[in-house]
């Protein structure tokens, strides 16, 4: 049976490992999207200025919209998470 140490250094988990720090990277952008979108960047410099998909901005900014017509406050919701995920999946 493979200790914690051992398990560390499979590929596998170097590989999930890797996985997660790019899906935290990316969340972590796409949060910026509903700030930049109120102080006015469009969602084509938003995409290039994060080094995002236009799509996955598209998709914020229509959550985000959906949100404050609701009253409801602009953060990413875990449904949202998810089709940002379908969508990068999709396209790798």
């Amino acid at each position: 049976m493979l200790g914690l140490s051992e398990l560390r250094q499979t590929r596998v988990y170097q590989e999930a490992k890797l996985e997660g720090k790019i899906e935290g990277k990316i969340e972590g952008k796409l949060e910026a999207v509903p700030f930049m979108l109120s102080l006015g960047a469009t969602v084509q410099q938003i995409a290039e200025g994060l080094g995002l998909d236009i799509e996955q901005v598209r998709l914020v900014a229509q959550s985000t919209q959906s949100n404050q017509d609701k009253g409801k406050s602009p953060t990413l919701g875990n449904e949202l998470v998810s089709r940002i995920k379908m969508h990068n999946n999709l396209n790798h």
